[in-house]
């Protein structure tokens, strides 16, 4: 059982969940820390603690329509009763798993109650955000994430439950947000099982997801001037992701994202990537490599009117083996590049900007791509607006650092350097 370092720290904690069909085998669910960095508090405290409540006696008792458990005469019940003391995430030793099962095979069913607590005199808002590790099993499992409406849960009769396979984990939990007035306690239940038609084929398989909590200031809170919306662009402290699958899950989802590791989606199956949602990707000094877009589009594909910002590491790219290369970061959006180190190798345009905005600062863009026709950075679009400063642009032998179709005004260089042929336009 891997242990883990805990820390709670202002506002989070992470949770490692990891299902395993091998009989005797066990299924558990660790806790680590995250600090929430990026709640925009002036003053006052944001502090938020968990607990998790396990299903036993002498508790709260929910009853869960369509949930089916079998209780001590093996009775099949929809009333589950849990412990009266839940585990405290912040003080549990370090070892200790918070949910283990054995034998958790076809059919069997489970359900935590999980207890968010706001301890401190400004309100708040939470979010759970699931990143999946490895996802062989992920077919054969189902859950439901219940948040209970009531501060005192005993005796409620929830929503019916809904088996949602588990492949949509991570979009159905993210999306879902949560305010915590100063004081206030919310209950949620993440019910989870085994489809009674699992076969064999999953015998020994898993699947882990990492789950964050975070939390960041909520709006109902007035500044010196008496406004209450200088917090409501409060944001949620980055989501840590170290593989290409948990990249994908956090791409497709948006928000604050930090790369734990270097990371290679080259042979990753899982893109292109549309950015609907405003996102930072934060690669932390950490090396992020990507093949080329193709003739249907860019790998990372920003929409209108979305923000995506990739910052502090260096971003690679190689050839996709199509006779089409696109663009591998293309925006209809606003796009922002700042500290950046991008390489294409035998690789042209890297960056492509149409009817959007582009931001680029501090950045190194290079290719080895040789000939006439290709390009490292392209403006194109009559509303395209681009401000590219301290930026250095190196090209291979007759290769053009950028591509500008956008009106000439509209394009701001200031302190960049370029190696090679500067542009070309229309």
């Amino acid at each position: 059982m891997k242990a883990t370092k805990r820390a709670l720290i202002v506002s989070g904690f992470t949770l490692l969940v990891c299902f395993a069909l091998l009989t005797g085998t066990t299924f558990a669910w660790l806790t680590d820390s995250v600090s929430n960095k990026g709640n925009k508090i002036q003053s006052g405290a944001l502090k938020i603690s968990a607990s998790l409540y396990s299903q036993g006696e002498n508790g709260i008792d929910i009853t869960i329509p369509g949930y089916s458990s079998q209780d001590q005469d093996g009775e099949d019940q929809e009333t589950v009763v849990f412990d009266q003391d839940g585990l405290d995430l912040t003080t549990s030793p370090d070892d200790q798993p918070l949910i283990e099962e054995q034998d958790f095979g076809p059919g069997s069913t489970q359900v935590k109650m999980i207890r968010v607590s706001n301890e401190e005199d400004l309100s708040a808002k939470i979010n759970f955000r699931f990143t999946v590790e490895t996802d062989d099993l992920t077919n054969a499992l189902w859950f439901d994430f219940i948040p209970l409406d009531k501060a005192d849960p005993e005796g409620v009769k929830t929503r019916t439950l809904v088996k949602r396979p588990m492949t949509e984990l991570s979009d159905v939990v993210s999306a879902q947000e949560f305010s915590l007035a100063s004081g206030q306690d919310q209950y949620f239940l993440f019910v989870y099982g085994m489809s009674d038609n699992a076969g064999g084929g999953y015998q020994g398989k898993k699947f882990v997801a990492d789950v964050s909590i975070l939390a960041a200031q909520g709006g109902e809170e007035v500044d010196g001037f008496g406004h209450s919306s200088y917090d409501e662009n409060a944001s949620y402290d980055a989501v840590t992701v170290s593989t290409a699958l948990q990249l994908d899950q956090a791409l497709r989802v948006g928000g604050n994202i930090k790369l734990g590791a270097d990371i290679d989606m080259t042979e990753y199956d899982g893109g292109p990537w549309e950015i609907s949602q405003d996102t930072i990707l934060d690669l932390d000094g950490k090396q992020l490599t990507m093949k080329n877009g193709n003739g249907s589009g860019g790998q990372i594909v920003v929409s209108d009117p979305v923000s995506f910002t990739i910052k502090n590491g260096g971003f690679t790219t190689v050839p996709n083996g199509s006779p089409v290369n696109k663009a591998v970061l293309q925006s209809y959006g606003t796009l922002v590049l700042e500290n950046m180190t991008i390489g294409g190798g035998d690789v042209h345009n890297l960056v492509e900007a149409e009817n959007g905005f582009l931001t680029m600062t501090s950045c190194q863009v290079s290719s080895t791509k040789q000939g006439t026709g290709t390009w490292l950075v392209t403006v194109g679009g009559d509303s395209t607006e681009a401000v590219l400063t301290n930026c250095s642009f190196e090209t291979g032998k007759e290769s053009a650092a950028l591509y500008i179709t956008s009106p000439a005004e509209q394009v701001q260089l200031a302190g960049c350097t370029i190696n090679g042929q500067p542009m070309d336009s229309h």
